[in-house]
Parts: structure tokens; sequence; C-alpha cells
């Protein structure tokens, strides 16, 4: 009965952290856009910061899949999750799907230090799982 508090203590845990870390990026984009707007003279963007904008702000696949290219060439491809789920959930775009689960699958995989994937992860997986493309 210890392990399931334990247990269940762990997944409430991990699923506040995870909703805490997605709002506050959700944050920090409109903070970005407000000083963006209140200072037009400051408005150039590097070229990755440009392509973040366009898939946040208008679900641009063609941005998605080059920042993903960037991302992927600087090793940098877990950098790719967060706008993935934006990507799927948001804006509906099927292989962003693929991207999550495959971002997850390969973090475990890679990461011994994690053990075995939580019953969150897990739940969480599952639902970009089933939209993925085969």
């Amino acid at each position: 009965m210890k392990q399931l508090k334990s247990k269940f203590g762990s997944v409430v845990i991990s699923i506040t952290l995870a909703f805490t870390g997605f709002l506050f990026c959700l944050y920090l984009n409109n903070l970005y856009i407000s000083y963006k707007v209140a200072h037009p003279e400051s408005n150039v963007l590097s070229y990755q910061d440009s392509l973040k904008v366009k898939v946040l702000q208008y679900g641009d696949t063609i941005a998605y899949q080059e920042m993903k290219t960037i991302l992927q060439s600087q090793n940098l491809s877990h950098e790719i999750w967060f706008y993935s789920i934006v990507m799927a959930k948001q804006f509906h775009y099927t292989p962003a799907n693929n991207d999550v689960y495959e971002t997850l699958m390969t973090l475990y995989e890679h990461h011994d230090v994690l053990g075995d994937m939580d019953f969150a992860s897990k739940n969480f997986i599952m639902q970009f799982q089933n939209e993925r493309i085969k």
C-alpha cells in the first residue's frame, strides 16, 4: 500500500511538473511577443527565432520542418519536443505526433538513469502513439 502511495505521488509530481513547464513556455512566448510589440525597433529576430514564432503563432509546417532539421544538425533534437506538442495538439499536424513519440522514446532509451517509463509518461505518449504516422 505504501508503494502504491509512493508511485501515485510520483505520478502526480511528474504530471504537475510537465504541465507547469508547458505553461511556463507559453508564458515566456507571450512575454516575448509582448516585448516585441512594445519595442518594434528590436524586431530583428534571428532566423531560428523567426522559425519558432512561425511555428507557435501560425502552425507553419515548413518552418517546423526547417527548425527540426536545424536542431537535429546541432544535436539538439530534444528541443523540438515542445514545438512538436504544439504542432500536434494545437495545429493537428500529424507528423508532429511521430516526433513527440520518438523524442520521448529516445529519451528513455538513451538515459538509463530515468529507469523504466513511469505511468504518467506512458499515458502521455499513448496520446501521440495513436495519432502518429505508421
